[in-house]
């Protein structure tokens, strides 16, 4: 890892990470890092939609940390009432996984699946008129 990069985050020196990397083109922001779970390197994330549902479907993810950019391997989700718990590859310790604390969490749109008919991702609808049908 860089010098300069050392005073923001302290990561395992891991292939799963790209230090520093820079955000997907068509770049997503699904969350955020709320702290460390477990004494393994687990996270507990925090979702902006309210679900992570489609966070299972990415292979990668993209972490803004302080305006440092990280791209990680996600190695497993766990969906859980209020949050998910993120498996990354390469973090094994509780202290790993507190220096990501507040780190936003960003995916690629193209790692998403088509939503179904009749339905979005909120995202999509930032910026549309709103009528009331009563």
């Amino acid at each position: 890892m860089p010098a300069q990069l050392a005073k923001h985050v302290r990561l395992p020196e891991q292939q799963s990470f790209a230090v520093p990397a820079a955000a997907p083109d068509d770049s997503l922001e699904i969350g955020w890092i709320a702290g460390a779970h477990g004494i393994r390197g687990g996270l507990r994330a925090e979702s902006c939609g309210g679900n992570f549902d489609t966070l299972n479907e990415c292979k990668s993810i993209w972490l803004d940390l302080h305006g440092v950019w990280y791209v990680a391997n996600v190695a497993s989700v766990e969906v859980r009432p209020g949050f998910a718990l993120l498996h990354i590859a390469g973090l094994q310790s509780r202290n790993d996984a507190e220096s990501l604390h507040g780190a936003r969490i960003v995916v690629a749109r193209s790692q998403l699946p088509t939503p179904e008919k009749e339905t979005f991702y909120w995202v999509d609808l930032v910026g549309c008129a709103v009528a009331n049908a009563q």
